[in-house]
């Protein structure tokens, strides 16, 4: 019964995982740039959205992005837009890394 209710759990992420996202508005630059990097879940809220931290933003996109009292860099996704979820940076890193070389 405790592998059922692991598996369950995997299906969605959560606070303090870190995600690669695809972002369904289709501005190039930020589309490309939350495609390319490594996002941690900060929040998450009823019905399927999350908060997402990205460090490093360039500056024509800075602006798409939201700040409050705790983080900046933050950007709201829903379910739909995270590919993957992993509660290590380094998976998903190499995840990034065989996408971008097509290994």
């Amino acid at each position: 019964m405790k592998y059922l209710k692991h598996y369950e759990n995997s299906k969605n992420p959560k606070v303090g995982d870190y995600v690669i996202c695809n972002e369904l508005e289709n501005k190039y630059m930020l589309s490309e740039f939350i495609a390319n990097n490594i996002g941690l879940i900060v929040r998450n809220f009823f019905g399927g959205s999350y908060q997402v931290k990205y460090e490093n933003i360039p500056d024509e996109i800075k602006t798409c992005f939201g700040s409050d009292e705790k983080y900046s860099g933050l950007r709201g996704m829903f379910r739909k837009e995270i590919i993957d979820f992993e509660s290590s940076k380094e998976k998903l890193e190499m995840k990034l890394n065989i996408k971008k070389y097509n290994l």
